[in-house]
């Protein structure tokens, strides 16, 4: 075995002249060793932490500025966030509106930025030959930013749009609420955070953005991270040449929760707020706003001791008594530290009907728990085990995308600010150090005392029982004082309850050992066993990312008379989503104690196949796997008794989720929609919940597939990661005995049949859809152009064109349809793939305009694009294909990113070309500007080969108009050739309907499957 080097101390010495003199540690692990730290302390009083990975091939940046919407002057609420969106709008060194976002796209990149209470910060990442370029372009923001008054109006409507996107979220109407209802009158915490048109529409809102730039965008409460395949000077002389010049106004961070200007007190506590949501789901919330710990209680974390005691889902928890009263179906808990004086501490609880109705139970059962809490004292083993698991997570821990990871640090620097915090800023990412008994022991009382709390009940039963309106977001609600009986239940909860604290979790790992180099190491996985027929066994050891970690991936093809109860009837697939579901509950307590020592357990009901992915650190996995499997064999003979309190639970919570899946956001309705219309066989949520109300405990307990899910079936297994071969075909001849039944395994061939429509070559249609959530204003089109099956290897330049096509198209279609035209706050484009068929895809939503109109302007804009495309440069092409490049070469950055990639081809394509990254990256060399044109025009604009599916969920606020562009987009396609190749043909059908009526691509994944 190879051992282990648990810590690095990498030495960072200051000595440019732009910095302040000044010598620090950062504290790594040896799984991180590649990469070298430094910080930096510019002359300016900017901090910035630079990153040298030699392993990357993506360069990405941070920049964190310590204010946020907290600094909104009244009344021009959400002027930090519209500042945010104004300054990418161009600046004095790159005054072009989209010169920052279309240098990044072209760079193979993407960016974004966001405004929180206290913070707000801009991230950005790109190919590493651009990276220079982009960091210059990104120091403007905050040196001069133009805040041209040309964009306020349109940006205006960005943050606007963005604004009614949220009013359909229960979480932002929860915070709203938070905001007005609870909060002190004028303190800092009562604002409206996003902003929208009635409160930046002011005559002096360009002054007052600037004003707000010059004011608190100091470079001394900035915060830099930069990481990029250069060495440590490369990256030191840019940020200190670039990021010099950034002002400092020596300002002093704002503490914005004080004795003086509390944002809660005593008169706005011991309330109960009624509201009603938008979804149909129950919950009930208590917060303890106003807890005296703040962000530099890093070492200790006090709160964490308790959201992982209240939050915990073993044998003992909270949930587990709630659950089995019948009384809750999910519960949460959480502290936040944004206010930088105090921290709040939250304990959300997702009720059943019952659970609703003797809410005052739930709440006694919390309030006894705490009260359990507080006496038992502060236990050293739960702190120490917790520790532990952070240990090993912070010495072990993947490595993240760029982009993710800048993001992360340069916000975790605005805490970690000293020497001694910085040399932890890291391992404090992971790892509790300090078990203050006193501090938890002052915690304990204080979340015993209900006198600090508020509660929320939001549910649709108090419909047309409230007297009160949020300004803002329109929720109906109500609030009251604690009546003298609640008070006394949680002062003085009675009756014993079953919890506790949870049993010592005996899945934590002890060997941390890596595997040496072997022979057994490679590059790809090998097919390493097969037994009769039944199960074939893929291997490959890890030779690159050198954690404990391992991967066991399985799929399990049932015979083809389960397959009809599995996913190809809406019937069957509503049975499916309730085993897996059930199965899950029976797990619950096992998978959660297996989460607490960092092992995960996914379960999918495919339409083919059942799907299990086991991960984590290997010492433990194996035991595991067999585990879970012998629990779910018991999950098969258990009583229609011992069933009961498991399926009314399911039962419950899919009806409401299924339910509450026409109350998402209109996009997200929108692309799940379009799958079910393109998809054979996929179902409409409403049709499955329709057969779930009917489905009955005494059905289910007698169905086949509940007991026999394995009869006749044909396994397929890939273990991968810090295992031996031996280990691995050992681990999966024990398994086979858990799983396979004794009967012959389904041939290939019998297996399901998953297949996309097959669109008429020039031929366009249109569905449309009104929205059921009559409150939602947000209209929703998806745009589809079939593209085709380009899987093999003989199709990857199809694959790769189609992948320059779309990459060209990100940047204009956000800037035309978002920034300049402004539909609305959701507007992109994607390549998609549906069952191998690979397509285009644009989704826009808009609150102002109708699928009509966007319709229109979508068409506009792909004319416009062609006559660009076809005066396109070789030089212009090569930017688009180098952009591609940086894509289609960027590495797995962990075991479980190369994993996916892996598996997807052993088991989901079934193509096994474990290559394809080395193939594609010679192929997209070969392209030509010529292919570029051909596939665009034959993609978009061609009479004999266009095939165009419009997908319209329309919003009662745009019915109307949705009316009138429909008769004028009519009336104008014969003259519109040049936008419309082909007239386009409504849909009035059902979605079955319609998918009857077309033709169907074959399988190529079984295709490929059973000639293998």
């Amino acid at each position: 075995m190879r051992p282990v080097q648990l810590v690095l101390l990498l030495f960072v010495q200051f000595s440019n002249k732009d910095m302040l003199s000044t010598q620090a540690q950062i504290l790594t692990s040896a799984s991180d060793s590649v990469r070298q730290y430094k910080h930096l302390a510019l002359s300016n009083g900017l901090k910035a932490l630079i990153i040298a990975d030699p392993a990357a091939d993506k360069s990405a940046a941070a920049l964190d500025v310590k204010i946020g919407c907290a600094v909104d002057p009244r009344p021009y609420y959400g002027l930090a966030h519209f500042l945010e969106h104004m300054l990418f709008m161009g600046t004095e060194k790159y005054p072009s509106e989209n010169e920052y976002s279309e240098y990044i796209s072209n760079n193979g990149g993407m960016n974004n930025a966001y405004t929180s209470l206290t913070n707000t910060n801009y991230h950005f990442d790109c190919s590493t030959e651009g990276f220079e370029g982009a960091l210059d372009r990104f120091a403007q923001f905050f040196i001069a930013p133009i805040l041209n008054p040309g964009s306020i109006e349109r940006e205006m409507k960005a943050v606007d749009s963005e604004y009614n996107q949220s009013l359909q979220s229960d979480a932002w109407r929860f915070y709203s609420l938070l905001q007005h209802a609870v909060a002190v009158d004028g303190s800092v915490l009562n604002r409206f955070n996003c902003g929208n048109e009635k409160s930046l529409k002011q005559d002096d809102i360009y002054e007052q953005l600037k004003k707000l730039h010059q004011t608190w965008y100091s470079s001394n409460i900035m915060q830099l991270c930069v990481t990029g395949n250069h060495t440590l000077e490369e990256l030191e002389n840019w940020v200190t040449s670039m990021f010099a010049p950034v002002p400092n106004k020596d300002i002093t961070i704002p503490i914005f929760d004080t004795k003086d200007a509390p944002n809660f007190n005593e008169s706005s506590m011991g309330k109960l707020l009624r509201f009603v949501p938008v979804k149909d789901k129950d919950i009930l919330t208590i917060y303890w706003p106003s807890l005296p710990y703040s962000q530099l209680d890093y070492r200790s974390q006090p709160l964490k001791y308790f959201s992982h005691l209240f939050g915990h889902e073993g044998a003992n928890s909270l949930l587990s008594y709630l659950k089995g009263e019948g009384l809750a179906m999910e519960l949460s808990a959480y502290s936040d530290h944004e206010i930088w004086a105090v921290s709040q501490f939250t304990v959300d609880i997702t009720l059943t009907k019952k659970g609703l109705q003797e809410y005052e139970r739930v709440v006694a059962a919390v309030f006894r728990y705490a009260q359990v809490i507080r006496e038992a004292g502060a236990q050293e083993w739960v702190f120490e085990e917790n520790r532990q698991v952070g240990e090993i997570e912070f010495q072990f821990a993947d490595k993240e995308e760029p982009m993710d990871y800048v993001v992360k640090l340069a916000s975790k620097m605005q805490t970690f600010q000293s020497e001694e915090d910085l040399k932890h800023l890291l391992r404090h990412l992971h790892v509790v150090d300090v078990f203050d008994a006193p501090k938890i022991n002052e915690t304990a009382a204080l979340l015993a005392d209900y006198r600090n709390t508020a509660i929320f009940l939001r549910s649709k039963q108090f419909d047309g029982k409230t007297d009160k309106k949020d300004p803002w977001y329109g929720t109906d609600y109500s609030i009251e004082p604690y009546s003298e009986g609640l008070k006394q239940i949680m002062s003085s909860p009675q009756g014993e309850i079953k919890v506790g604290f949870p049993p010592r979790n005996t899945l934590l790992p002890k060997d941390l050992s890596v595997l040496p180099k072997s022979e057994e190491d490679s590059k790809e996985p090998r097919l390493v066993k097969e037994w009769a027929g039944d199960s074939e066994v893929w291997f490959q050891k890890d030779d690159k990312f050198d954690r404990p970690k391992a991967i066991v991936n399985l799929k399990v093809y049932p015979s083809k008379g389960i397959l009809q109860q599995l996913g190809m009837t809406s019937e069957g697939r509503t049975i499916a989503e309730v085993w897996a579901a059930s199965i899950k509950e029976y797990l619950r307590e096992f998978i959660y104690m297996a989460q607490m020592a960092s092992l995960e357990l996914e379960i999918s009901v495919l339409h083919d196949a059942i799907a299990f992915q086991f991960s984590g650190f290997n010492d433990s996995l194996f035991a595991f796997v067999t585990e879970a499997f012998e629990l779910i064999n018991k999950f098969s003979t258990l009583s229609e008794e011992e069933l009961a309190p498991i399926f009314n639970s399911v039962k419950e919570k899919l009806v409401q989720e299924w339910h509450n899946f026409y109350y998402e956001q209109s996009y997200r309705q929108a692309a799940a929609y379009f799958e079910t219309l393109i998809m054979s066989p996929s179902f409409e949520k409403k049709t499955l919940k329709q057969h779930l109300e009917s489905l009955t405990l005494s059905s289910f307990h007698s169905l086949t597939f509940k007991k026999h899910w394995n009869l006749q079936s044909r396994l397929i297994w890939f273990i991968h990661g810090n295992i031996g071969k031996d280990q691995a075909i050992g681990l999966v001849d024990k398994a086979r005995g858990l799983i396979l039944s004794t009967d012959t395994p389904t041939s290939k061939d019998a297996l399901a049949d998953v297949r996309p429509v097959a669109l008429t070559p020039g031929s366009w249609h249109r569905y449309e859809k009104p929205l059921e959530d009559k409150d939602n204003e947000n209209s929703c089109l998806v745009a589809y152009f079939e593209g085709g099956a380009y899987l093999g290897i003989d199709q990857i330049k199809k694959k790769l064109i189609h992948q320059v096509v779309m990459q060209y198209l990100e940047e204009p279609t956000f800037n035309q349809l978002r920034t300049i035209e402004q539909l609305g706050y959701v507007v992109y484009s994607r390549r998609c793939t549906y069952r191998g068929i690979v397509s285009a895809q644009f989704i826009i939503q808009s609150p102002k305009e109708s699928c009509e109109y966007i319709v229109n302007s979508l068409n506009s804009f792909l004319a416009a694009t062609k006559e660009k495309v076809q005066a396109f440069t070789e030089e212009e092409f090569q930017t688009q294909i180098e952009a591609v490049m940086v894509q289609v070469a960027e590495k797995d950055y962990n075991l479980r990113i190369e994993d996916k990639r892996q598996w997807e081809e052993i088991a989901t394509t079934h193509t096994y070309v474990f290559d394809r990254q080395e193939k594609e990256i010679e192929a997209l060399k070969l392209l030509t500007l010529d292919d570029f044109k051909e596939h665009f025009n034959s993609l978009f604009f061609s009479p004999n080969s266009t095939k165009r599916l419009d997908f319209e969920l329309t919003s009662v606020k745009h019915a109307e108009k949705q009316t009138e562009w429909t008769t004028k987009n009519v009336e104008n396609q014969l003259g519109q050739t040049h936008i419309n190749p082909t007239l386009r043909k409504d849909v009035n059908v059902s979605v079955q309907t319609f998918k009857k009526g077309q033709a169907l691509h074959a399988d190529v994944y079984k295709a490929n499957f059973a000639s293998n």
